[in-house]
């Protein structure tokens, strides 16, 4: 199950890792868009089955979560943030 934890500055390798090797060439899959934006968008991350899970809030206060990135298959990451979500 995902637990979620706040983003530290001993976290930037592993959020460098999963960015990095996840193909994606978006501002919002760096390590500087993640790690320089997670006071103010209150970014929480996860590491399960070998995929980073990025949980923020919105505008509104509500709950958001990026793509998961890494070993787990995208129907299956985001299958894991339904549950979580449900419980």
């Amino acid at each position: 199950m995902l637990s979620f934890r706040k983003i530290e500055k001993e976290d930037i390798p592993t959020i460098k890792y999963y960015t990095q090797s996840c193909g994606i060439q978006s501002c919002d899959f760096t390590l500087c868009g993640i790690y320089l934006w997670s006071a103010y968008y209150g970014y929480e991350m996860c590491v399960f089955e070998d995929t980073l899970f990025i949980k923020g809030r919105d505008e509104y206060g509500k709950d958001a979560f990026a793509l998961p990135i890494g070993a787990l298959d995208t129907k299956d990451a985001v299958a894991v943030v339904r549950d979580y979500c449900a419980k």
